[in-house]
């Protein structure tokens, strides 16, 4: 557990009292101006991270209390139970986690801690939870005005109605204004009551937020760490509370009416009552954000893989692209196909037979994504001056939608109504062709000419940097890595099958083809089969064939088998 942040660690275990000036990170203590002046010429600890105790003093009392030592033991947490979620010490790990799969280097589980994907979706879920506790309470507040203007409405009629009838109607008149009084004023203080709620709930997540800026400006890795995912709980407690407020995205919104009795020249000598007062409560649709959920439903089912030693590749057809520099490649459902083609600024368009079908004219295009939903195409550009993916209509061939994203772009692939790509701004970005919001999902050193693919809930894509290619999942947590142990080989293009084999092309002529679990590769296609520096390929999964582009002239359509 921390030590106090005003006295100095070493001098009290000394006896001593002195004042911290500042505040070492991995050693957990406050050091005054001597000691500091020692720990920062000691070999073990001049590397460590300090900082003035003032701003030491900013974190929230809770993020001081976590703990960098095992409490049981007293010794430095340095490994990470993916069992239990608990970092353990070594004596941990050796007494309560012999049977547990998954322990980790503590250092490599937090490093990123403070850019991870789990840190900028709480920061997102506290902004979205706020968002939304806005648009209810303007909700609210709307419905306030509307009551309130409505039983000015019903007065103005009921004293325009009183003109018109003899003095024996003000009895009724005050009964029935006092009545529309009473109701208003029950139903606005239930709704100031709803608003005041909301109003906590949004100082609750604000104090969240702020507790969060200060874990990034000061909090250990560790400790933030920790820190998010506690924080993390609270506010999906706080998310299932609001989404709870409002039941299947709906909220009840009041109206104040009431009916004047249609025979008011006859009511004069027959009737008690002025008019009846109601209370009309309509359902009106209301959207909230809820990313989370709309992740859920991104889940695809798993399906059983297969040995990539049973693999085998067929010549099927050659087909003469007459193209130069493909970069991007795929088969379309009638069976026809396109290749992006870097250096003729073009995107051509070929028959399942092998002619020509069209050109659509594309500067630097490089990447290919084909879209169901509307039928149509993503293509990526990687230039200074035309930073955005443009969408092309396969029924007349021709761009209908630039979306701007402001960053060069590279891999491309279509994930339900979103696209995934590779930009040159160290990430791997989605973004929704519904509304083109943009989240980063992968934080990476992305190489440039990177490629990406989407399958099950996994993202998987290469780096030419590290001669790597990466599986992780849409929080942009690594599943695997697999490196090429031949510095030969330098991955390209990227298509994944049916049962999540990785077919991947390499600097070397050839295609090569990953397990599902990025342990095993063998080598499915060489230049002995006719390719010739391929970069595009593409798995066609309804019809398992894969095209194979070489980068300039022609490609190949192999019929993959399973033996």
């Amino acid at each position: 557990m921390a030590s106090s942040t005003h006295i100095c660690g070493i001098c009290d275990l000394r006896n001593i009292s002195k004042p911290s000036k500042i505040w070492c990170q991995e050693c957990d203590e406050g050091l005054c101006n001597a000691c500091q002046e020692h720990h920062s010429l000691s070999k073990a600890t001049r590397q460590h991270s300090i900082i003035p105790i003032a701003e030491y003093s900013n974190l929230p009392s809770d993020i001081m209390q976590i703990s960098q030592s095992c409490c049981k033991h007293d010794e430095k947490l340095i490994l990470y139970c993916k069992d239990h979620e608990n970092p353990c010490c070594g004596k941990c790990a050796v007494e309560s986690h012999k049977q547990c799969k998954e322990i980790v280097s503590l250092d490599e589980i937090i490093k990123n801690a403070k850019t991870s994907v789990s840190f900028h979706e709480t920061e997102a879920t506290l902004i979205e939870l706020i968002d939304n506790i806005s648009k209810i309470r303007n909700a609210h507040k709307e419905n306030l005005t509307d009551v309130s203007k409505k039983r000015k409405a019903i007065e103005l009629e009921i004293k325009k109605t009183r003109l018109r009838i003899d003095k024996h109607l003000d009895k009724m008149q005050k009964t029935l204004t006092d009545e529309i009084h009473e109701v208003c004023d029950k139903e606005s203080e239930k709704l100031r009551l709803s608003i005041k709620t909301l109003d906590g709930m949004e100082h609750v997540l604000s104090e969240y937020q702020m507790k969060i800026v200060n874990i990034k400006k000061y909090a250990s890795d560790i400790q933030a760490f920790m820190a998010i995912k506690k924080i993390e709980t609270d506010v999906e407690k706080e998310e299932e509370y609001l989404l709870s407020y409002i039941p299947e995205g709906k909220m009840n919104i009041v109206t104040i009416n009431c009916k004047i009795a249609k025979p008011i020249q006859a009511f004069l000598n027959k009737t008690n009552t002025f008019g009846d007062v109601g209370i009309e409560t309509t359902t009106r649709s209301f959207a909230l954000s809820h990313k989370k959920s709309m992740q859920a439903q991104m889940m695809l089912p798993k399906v059983h893989t297969m040995s990539i030693e049973n693999i085998t590749a067929l010549l099927h057809k050659r087909v003469n692209t007459v193209s130069y520099n493909v970069r991007g490649c795929c088969i379309l459902p009638n069976e026809n196909m396109v290749f992006a083609c870097f250096d003729q600024n073009t995107l051509t368009f070929m028959r399942s037979n092998g002619s020509k079908d069209a050109t659509v004219k594309l500067h630097a295009a490089v990447d290919l994504a084909y879209i169901e939903a509307d039928n149509s195409i993503a293509v990526t550009s990687s230039t200074e001056t035309e930073k955005c993916i443009r969408i092309i209509d396969l029924q007349n061939k021709k761009i209908k939608k630039n979306i701007s994203v402001n960053t060069k772009n590279f891999g491309i692939a279509a994930f339900h109504d979103s696209l995934v790509y590779c930009t040159n701004s160290n990430n791997i970005r989605m973004i929704s062709l519904r509304d083109e919001l943009v989240k980063n999902i992968v934080y990476a050193e992305i190489s440039p000419f990177a490629y990406v693919e989407i399958f099950q809930d996994h993202t998987y894509y290469t780096n030419t940097k590290t001669d790597e290619v990466t599986c992780c999942d849409m929080k942009g947590i690594v599943k695997w890595r697999f490196k090429f142990e031949n510095v030969d080989l330098i991955p390209y293009g990227i298509t994944i099958d049916n049962t999540g084999n990785v077919y991947v092309t390499t600097g070397s002529n050839n295609v090569i083809v990953i397990s599902p679990d990025g342990k095993r590769y063998k080598e499915l296609l060489s230049s002995r089969d006719g390719l010739r520096n391929p970069i595009a390929l593409y798995y066609d999964r309804k019809t398992n064939t894969l095209l194979v582009s070489n980068r300039s002239r022609d490609a190949v359509v192999y019929d993959i088998v399973r033996e």
